[in-house]
């Protein structure tokens, strides 16, 4: 199915990863210089020599770490809101705009497609408990797949001036289409059916159907913190058994005024770890609810016309389930792999390297 593209960015393609890897190199410098400094590596976790003396020392990860993570996330989405205006320089500016107050969005279709990257820094505060935070990079796209209505129901909350505006458009639509004059019987009203197909043949513009894509870029950041906890159980090919809760707060300004994506995720995650196959791999089933908000503006050349919209976009169904896998290369070097699937459909990897 082909949209009309509208682009929501900016700013050149250099310029963005050359930022992007300025940011990363500020947070790698950082944490080498926190790395350095035996004081602070070696308090770290905070409450570690009680894990120690339990006899579960070896278990402790290192407490600081730097990883890139890289995210796909497709997803469908509820239209909460959605403004269109014309262009002052269009001809039939007056004509649209008297049009568009008393026009609601049915959406058929919503739907986002995001591939997102970002550096991560970490620290374990306590024996359960990281914070971290990240700074990266997001494109996609999303689409809106509708038809346009006028609810009767409505009219009667527009102002004198606009019911005033549509019965004069009326008039003038059915004079130029058929000479129909109000009384008679061809006399199509604006709240006829029949009204927005008169418009389509009188002016050349389609407001039966809504379809157009925007294409995203943008920086994000965010921060988050992770409560998690194990315990040895050395069962047959099982070396232990671990849980996380994982939540994070992460914002994406993109590159248009006004623009940005939200999101607030929390996921539950179990697994086991085995070295059944000679390293340490993490095998684990979860959860994850991301409630996310997409404001989105921009122009777009629909049906001719040049209109500027607004929309408001947010999650479906905010859950859906994932597995993934984590492989301890070293003490130091660590990669996992998570998919996710049901409403929302992700793919998750991370390569980590901890000091």
């Amino acid at each position: 199915m082909k949209y009309i593209r509208s682009k929501v960015c900016g700013n050149g393609y250099m310029t963005k990863w050359f930022l992007l890897i300025v940011a990363a190199g500020l947070i790698f410098s950082t944490s080498t210089a926190l790395a350095t400094d035996d004081a602070v590596v070696e308090s770290l976790p905070f409450g570690k020599q009680w894990v120690i003396d339990q006899g579960f020392g070896e278990h402790l990860p290192l407490p600081m770490g730097v990883a890139w993570n890289f995210a796909w996330i497709k997803q469908d989405l509820d239209l909460v809101d959605i403004s269109l205006t014309s262009s002052p320089e269009d001809p039939l500016h007056d004509t649209i705009e008297m049009m568009l107050p008393i026009i609601d969005v049915v959406p058929d279709v919503v739907w986002a497609e995001n591939y997102a990257s970002n550096f991560k820094f970490d620290v374990w505060l306590t024996p359960m408990l990281n914070l971290y935070a990240m700074v990266g990079y997001i494109e996609g796209e999303s689409a809106i797949e509708g038809s346009t209505v006028i609810p009767t129901s409505g009219l009667d909350e527009l102002s004198a001036e606009q019911q005033a505006d549509m019965l004069l458009l009326e008039f003038m639509l059915n004079a130029t289409a058929t000479g129909a004059m109000p009384g008679d019987p061809d006399y199509v009203t604006f709240d006829d059916p029949g009204f927005l197909p008169l418009v389509t043949k009188v002016l050349g513009v389609s407001f039966d159907t809504l379809m157009f894509g925007i294409d995203i870029t943008g920086y994000s950041y965010g921060v988050g913190l992770t409560f998690a906890g194990g315990y040895p159980v050395n069962y047959g090919a099982i070396d232990s058994v671990f849980f996380a809760f994982d939540t994070n707060y992460t914002k994406a300004e993109l590159d248009v005024a006004d623009s940005e994506i939200k999101s607030l995720t929390f996921a539950p995650r179990l697994g086991i770890v085995t070295s059944a196959l000679g390293l340490p791999l993490s095998v684990y089933v979860g959860a994850m609810k991301m409630d996310m908000t997409q404001s989105m503006s921009g122009w777009v050349n629909y049906s001719g016309v040049e209109v500027f919209y607004e929309t408001v976009q947010e999650s479906i169904d905010p859950w859906n389930y994932l597995f993934g896998v984590r492989l301890d290369l070293t003490r130091h070097f660590k990669f996992t792999l998570e998919g996710g699937f049901g409403k929302r459909e992700h793919i998750i990897g991370s390569a980590e390297y901890r000091f």
